[in-house]
């Protein structure tokens, strides 16, 4: 690529050299590209991929570089080990400028349906690894660049490989098994594909040089490699400078903030995925272009440059841990492994994420604890002199001007222990609560004596603590097995990390109490040898070996292709990138882009909007107000309850839309946004809170919500025991990985509207209403969604709304893509749910009554609310003869909350569940057998007067605790906690019951059969969302018609063909739309009978049509789906067992094993329902573990509105043993074709890890004597939440058993 390019012909602005170029030049699937300036300093690598290179299979949703849909591979040169590399890049967060020279390859560079798939794409679809498909091409570029450096993997290596990948939908389990499938010690398989692929197959090039490595792109100085030469590019008054030399680097440095400009040193630029904010800056200096920064060299210690990305620093680490003097790095290994992501640890530097705690001291920088506990000495200069300093010392330093050059890493003799340590919400690529690091010279042969003072690091404490002082000068020449020296030091410790509540962070006492466990933990580490055995789990990680599955269902071949396990009909294509999402829709003649200004601080009133800052800004063409809309202002279709599309005076919460920007881009759109100054007026504290909403009747005027059944008053009082207590779980966010979307079209006939939405009829209700239009002037289309579990039912309508004002008052297409901080501010989630229950059981635990009063919080509005469903399903599966609940709608300034996956019945079901617990624990018995009793059985009426028939829950809990041999291990549980005194384990067996209605659904399905060649084409009602709709269908047509599948097409869904569907939701909707599909292609077969039998009985297919056609029969079909009837069609019954073992120091968990028995009566494709079951069991695992919202209490925002905050689990955050199987012999099915829906229900499931990490609570209690009172443990059961329920206090850590 650079053998003709062109040197500048002057000399350049900032560097005074001639020989500067003034273009980067890379390649993507080996096209080349050459960038000199008309592009923004700022724009990412995966806009260009998108929007330049037109390449739409590369997706963007976080921009933060933290879930990985961006993941793009990319072969450069690695001055470091002098030779040519493969790495996977975050293409959201790498500035296109910095490209240069990089062979880039996207998901399209591997294989399509035209030209052949990849084996990772063929395999990723085999596995059934997609479902809505967002995530897939990053999946697979990520496994590409693994294979390209190290085409022989274990399946560790695999596992470690995905740290960074979000998948909202699969639960994981089917990608890591395609994955894994290219190792080494991959298990063979007899139905797929398995076993490592050779080098040719991968696609891997060369430039024919004959260079081993070598990416084909030629470099002067290292044949076969990339040129390193000097860069600069001025756009408008800001300018990019790549110089090759220390020297250079430090003279434009100087002469630029000589001048007043604004420098930004960098080399990954992973920074602005956390600092947004940071700049803006006149001059980027990328320092990639700095050999001398890339150098490791030993001598008597170890030095690295400060250009040596996190990966080589692990690498180098590791390697540096088997020699002598460096053993010590064995204490760091485990720490640098829960750096970031491997993605973000191949482009960032070390010195990177130092320089991010020198700016923002409180940022809690791993490396920065890692480096000063390994005593490194950093290198910083200002290009006439160097100076050593430490990471602490580093802080206190003036950077301007100066650079961080290198780390050394000295030897230590083994009378040093070092370690380091951090405790995150998550078991990967998250923030930590608390990092420490301890190096400590300790004689052990005197009474284990801490000869010198030691270093001690403390992070998570604020910016004002770093070295613990009195801690270190406390140890200093003092016996580490004198128990009164423990006893100070945990008092030390109290006093010196005494901080202020974070709205983020852990509460201050947590962390104090993580600082004392970390202390303790090393404590145990260098007394390893003086502690009894039962002390040592204290001391090590909680290890998760690796992972894996099972799988087990039932099949009928006389059924298929109904009831046959099939991939998903669209996996090639979403691992391809070749699926389209309305993202992807090709940029029309003349479109702008939209982003939404949202309010600040909820509960006030607007007092003005100044956006004379933004339309300055070049691009930008628009700001709309709410005086600006047409039609009505609101969202809501007319028989709701109003919701304004933008604010007229009213802001009821923090992230409500007030305006719209309109630009010529989305980059100059989002900028711009934050360029709008809003004033506020009669601002009042938000409430947020259950506690606040109570106190302030902060509530709802709802008709009675009241259910009752029997005489709980009468039954309370005869009662053996009467339990009362309260239970809280919080809300969710529904995180698709496909953000909020619409493109709205100017049409002759009124606007084509492309909307990422789930409900496309109230969808288009709510176009027409706030432009004024009638609604045949709104075209509606929806091919598929990347994800949404109820968030783009209501939710939608926002987006939607405001792309077509914009689009109407414009008159050209308008595209409004939002940030995933503005949908997870803006938009509402899971209902957050409280109740005070009272309770009266017998002496064997059976139930008698069951009083409770229920909370639930709608927000800022209750269109969506689901208070009623709860109440009614709150008995899960069990019998009781006298029932009373009362629900309460709560307001509250946070934005409306909608449905989220399986609404009504987790709240409901874990309020039931959290009572059994109470019981179980109030009579001293087993929880498992008060669940038993109290199973639900045949004939008998549920807490809605429902008889129940076909009643399997008492088989399925049966059988489970028979498959997942529940006795033998619950006594292993007990052996263990009894053997461990820091680590405890637990285990829970749930049952669920789950009633499924049709009565609410209305759709409709088109059935076409084209007289050319006989193929079927289908547009129905449901929005392929992931659910697997499409798949099913295809297979109901399949049979009912009796073709082969691969004559059966699903279409993109649209107002025209589907008109007055009702939302795609409720898990009922496949179906539905089954349903709706084989009335079309019974009725087409009832008009082809007569044509078939003047026709030999063999006569092929396409003759058959051909030969209707003739004779002018109509081969279209139409079905309208609208059951009738008061009560549930059927009930879905499952059981799961999961089992936990728990740090009892940190509050962190793994969960070990989870066992699914699902009745899915006869499934129609039984390898989509059981990806249903996986992925809808990990999203509540999320739920109940790790997914914390927060807000800022003085204004309402979220401030967990990104992947740094909100932690949605990784493929490390599943069970490390998951089995699911589905129930044989399934009591006389009455689903559609006997089958039973699985997208929902199993979501409930996941509060077995919740109630197992809680029974481990429950041992470690008993361990101090604090286990005979029954204890609530509200969701989601963080890491800080079980830490603080464990009640470990300073008395309790002691080297004695």
């Amino acid at each position: 690529m650079y053998t003709n390019y062109k040197q500048s012909s002057e000399a350049g602005v900032i560097t005074g050299q001639s020989k500067s170029r003034t273009f980067v030049s890379f390649s993507i699937n080996g096209k080349a590209y050459q960038v000199s300036g008309e592009h923004s300093l700022d724009t990412p690598l995966a806009v260009f991929i998108r929007d330049v290179a037109g390449l739409k299979g590369t997706k963007i949703s976080c921009r933060e570089g933290g879930c990985g849909v961006c993941i793009v591979s990319a072969k450069k040169y690695d001055p470091t080990t002098k030779k040519c590399i493969t790495i996977s890049i975050n293409s959201c967060l790498c500035p296109v400028y910095s490209c240069d020279g990089m062979e880039i390859t996207t998901v399209e560079g591997l294989g399509d349906k035209t030209n052949g798939y990849h084996p990772i794409q063929a395999r990723l679809a085999d596995y059934n690894g997609t479902q809505c498909g967002f995530c897939s091409p990053g999946m697979v570029m990520n496994m590409y660049s693994l294979l390209n450096e190290n085409p022989k993997p274990s399946s560790k290596e695999v596992e470690d490989n995905y740290d960074g990948n979000i998948c909202r939908c699969t639960g994981y389990r089917p990608i890591m098994d395609a994955m894994k499938s290219f190792s080494t010690d991959a298990p063979t398989s007899t139905t797929l594909p398995c076993g490592v692929i050779d080098l040719e197959d991968l696609g891997a090039r060369c430039c024919g040089s004959g260079q081993a490595g070598c990416n084909g792109v030629c470099r002067n100085k290292v044949p076969g490699c990339v040129d390193l030469g000097q860069i600069e590019i001025t756009v408008g008054d800001k300018c990019w400078v790549r110089p090759t030399s220390l020297a250079d680097t430090f003279t434009i440095m100087n002469t630029m903030l000589a001048q007043g400009k604004t420098v930004r040193p960098f080399l990954g630029n992973t920074s602005v995925g956390i600092f947004k904010d940071d700049g803006p800056f006149d001059v980027y200096i990328d320092l990639k272009g700095v050999e001398e920064l890339y150098n490791i060299s030993q001598t008597k210690s170890v030095t690295f440059g400060s250009n040596v990305s996190l990966s080589a620093v692990k690498e180098l680490v590791q390697k540096l841990s088997i020699q002598p003097g460096y053993g010590y790095c064995k204490g760091l290994l485990h720490h640098l492994d829960l750096v970031a992501s491997k993605s973000v640890r191949d482009c960032g530097s070390w010195a990177g994420n130092v320089m991010m705690k020198q700016k923002h001291p409180d940022f809690l920088s791993d490396v920065f604890v890692i480096l000063q506990t390994a005593g490194g000495v950093l290198s910083i200069g200002d290009g006439s002199k160097v100076k050593t300093v430490s990471p602490v010392e580093l802080l206190k330093e003036d950077m301007d001007g100066k650079l961080l050059l290198s780390c050394e890493l000295p030897p230590r003799d083994d009378s040093y222990f070092v370690h380091s340590y951090k405790a995150m919400p998550r078991s990967r690529f998250s923030h930590a609560y608390v990092n420490a690091g301890f190096i400590m010279k300790v004689d052990t042969a005197n009474n284990y004596t801490v000869v010198e003072k030691p270093m001690v690091i403390f992070g998570g404490f604020g910016a004002h603590l770093n070295r613990a002082d009195q801690l270190e000068t406390y140890l200093n020449g003092k016996s580490l097995l004198d128990p009164n020296v423990l006893t100070g030091a945990l008092s030390v410790i109290e006093k010196e990390t005494q901080s202020t509540a974070d709205y983020v962070s852990a509460s201050p006492k947590c962390r104090t109490e993580l600082a004392q466990a970390f202390f303790y933990k090393f404590l145990l580490k260098v007394c390893e040898n003086k502690i009894p055995a039962n002390l040592k789990s204290g001391m090590a990680n909680l290890d998760r070996a690796l992972s894996e599955g099972q799988r087990k269902f039932p099949t009928d071949q006389q059924s298929w292709p109904v009831n046959q396990p099939l991939m998903n009909t669209h996996g090639k294509t979403q691992t391809s990138g070749e699926a389209e999402y309305v993202n992807d829709i090709p940029t029309m003649p003349g479109e702008l882009h939209a982003a939404l200004v949202i309010a600040g601080v909820g509960n006030a009133k607007l007092d003005s909007m100044d956006a004379t800052e933004a339309l300055k800004m070049p691009g930008v063409v628009k700001f709309i107000t709410a005086k600006d809309i047409p039609g009505v202002n609101s969202i809501a279709p007319k028989i709701m309850e109003p919701e304004e599309c933008l604010v007229s005076e009213d802001i009821l919460y923090a992230g409500q839309p007030v305006g719209i920007i309109v630009a010529e881009s989305q980059l100059i759109a989002d900028a711009a946004v934050k360029a709008v100054k809003i004033t506020y007026k009669d601002k009042k504290t938000p409430i947020l809170t259950f506690e606040d909403a109570i106190k302030h009747k902060s509530f709802y005027k709802d008709p009675e919500n009241e259910i009752t059944i029997g005489d709980t008053k009468a039954a309370l009082a005869t009662a053996h025991k009467v339990i009362k207590g309260n239970i809280e779980v919080a809300t969710q966010a529904h995180f698709p990985m496909e953000t909020h979307i619409c493109l709205t079209v100017p049409k002759e006939d009124g606007y084509n509207v492309y909307a990422a939405t789930q409900w496309m009829d109230f969808a288009q209700n709510a176009v027409a209403q706030v432009l004024g239009v009638p609604c045949n002037d709104v075209n509606m289309e929806v091919r598929r969604l990347g994800g949404a579990y109820g968030a783009k039912i209501s939710r939608s309508f926002h987006t939607a709304s405001a792309s077509a004002l914009a689009a109407h008052l414009l008159q050209r297409p308008v595209r409004l893509l939002m940030t995933m901080n503005t949908m997870l501010e803006s938009c509402g989630k899971r209902f957050p749910y409280y109740a005070e229950y009272e309770v009266g059981v017998s002496a064997e635990g059976k139930l008698l009554a069951v009083d409770a009063k229920i909370y639930g919080d709608c927000g800022s509005n209750r269109n969506d609310s689901t208070i009623k469903h709860t109440m009614g399903v709150m008995d899960n599966a069990y019998q009781c003869d006298n029932w009373h609940t009362y629900g309460v709608t709560v307001k509250t300034n946070t934005p409306p909350n909608t449905y989220c996956r399986t609404p009504g019945y987790t709240p409901a079901i874990f309020i039931m569940e959290s009572i059994i617990e109470h019981v179980a624990k109030a009579l001293n018995k087993d929880p498992v057998e008060i669940r038993k009793l109290n199973l639900y059985k045949e004939g008998e009426t549920t807490l809605r007067k429902e008889v129940l028939q076909y009643c399997s829950v008492s088989k399925v809990y049966d059988q489970l605790l028979k498959s997942a041999d529940v006795q033998a291990r619950a006594q292993k549980v007990a052996d263990f906690n009894k053997n461990n005194r820091w680590k405890k384990r637990g285990m829970c067996v749930m049952p669920m019951k789950n009633a499924v209605s049709w009565n609410w659904y209305m759709g409709n399905a088109l059935v076409n059969i084209f007289n050319h060649d006989g193929t079927v084409a289908i547009a129905h009602g449901g929005i392929e969302m992931g659910q697997g709709i499409n798949t099913k269908v295809i297979q109901v047509a399949a049979h009912t018609l009796g073709v082969p599948i691969e004559l059966v097409k699903c279409k993109p869904n649209s107002s025209m063909c589907n008109a007055n569907n009702i939302a795609t939701g409720g898990s009922i909707t496949s179906e539905m739309s089954c349903k709706a599909v084989y009335e079309c292609c019974k009725t087409l077969k009832e008009r082809l009978e007569p044509i078939q039998q003047n026709l030999p009985p063999d006569t092929p297919w396409p003759q058959i049509i051909q030969a209707a056609f003739w004779q002018k029969v109509d081969l279209s079909a139409r079905y309208y789906v609208a059951p009738r009837g008061s009560g549930p069609d059927y009930f879905v019954y499952a059981a799961a067992c999961s089992e936990v073992e728990l740090d009892v120091l940190t509050g962190e968990t793994v969960a070990l094993r989870t066992d699914i028995l699902y009745d899915c009566g006869k499934s129609l494709s039984p390898e989509i329902d059981i990806g249903q079951i996986e992925g809808s069991f990990v999203m509540g695992l999320g739920y109940w573990m790790t997914e914390k919202t927060r807000f800022n209490l003085e204004t309402g925002r979220n401030i967990t509105h990104g992947t740094w905050e909100y932690k949605v689990p990784l493929a490390k955050d599943i069970p490390r043993d998951f089995r699911v199987e589905l129930l044989d012999e399934a009591p006389k099915p009455v689903g559609f074709m006997g089958s039973k829906t699985a997208g929902e229900p199993p979501l409930v499931l996941s509060m077995s890890v919740l109630f197992a990490a809680k029974h481990a609570v429950q041992a470690a209690r008993a361990d101090i004597g604090k286990d005979k009172e029954y204890f609530a443990l509200n969701g989601p059961a963080t890491a800080e939440a079980l830490q603080q329920a464990c009640l470990v206090e300073p008395k309790h850590l002691t080297l004695k058993a």
